[in-house]
């Protein structure tokens, strides 16, 4: 799998938090949880047009890949074999440029799907109450910083997760040499 096809799951997932989508309905009416049909998947395009889905879909890249170098940089440097910032320039640049290769590839079919995605779980009405919510000022200014805000919020896991490291695979190597232990190996 590569970086590229790594990084299209997050991307979308924080695309669509930005624009609603991950504010799912628990209370779905029958038609939604049907399929909203064409009427819906028209309205999904137009909420993702007014939302400025494809737009911002090369910040959340840019975001990611920050968070991917930083994340094998702390791995590299916790398991001895630190990276050179020459090493580390190259890396970040040749991801980026993957990754931006994926994103201008996909961009057009990502929207679609996000929109097919949200017919699927929202009815026309629904979904065009969403983009009167997305179109508030409020909104509009979430959509704005939403790829430094999760990228703030990224880090923090990110930093947490990072703190355990040395402990986790100190575990995961005690484990697997118990069980090559107990099956002679």
């Amino acid at each position: 799998m590569s970086i590229g096809s790594v990084l299209l799951a997050p991307i979308l997932a924080l695309a669509l938090a930005g624009c609603g989508g991950g504010a799912a309905n628990n209370q779905t009416t029958a038609a939604a949880a049907q399929g909203g049909g064409s009427d819906a998947v028209a309205a999904a395009r137009e909420l993702l047009r007014a939302t400025n889905f494809e737009q911002q879909l090369p910040a959340m890249t840019e975001q990611m890949t920050g968070l991917i170098m930083n994340q094998m940089i702390a791995q590299s440097r916790t398991e001895g074999r630190p990276l050179t910032p020459r090493m580390e320039a190259e890396l970040r640049r040749v991801i980026l440029e993957e990754n931006r290769t994926t994103m201008m590839g996909a961009r057009q079919a990502m929207a679609e799907e996000a929109a097919q995605i949200y017919a699927r779980h929202f009815t026309a009405d629904e979904i065009r109450e969403l983009q009167r919510l997305q179109t508030s000022p409020v909104m509009q200014k979430m959509q704005r910083i939403a790829p430094q805000f999760m990228g703030e919020m990224a880090q923090m896991g990110m930093r947490a997760s990072a703190a355990r490291q040395p402990e986790v695979r100190r575990h995961v190597m005690e484990a697997l040499a118990r069980i090559r232990a107990e099956e002679g190996n």
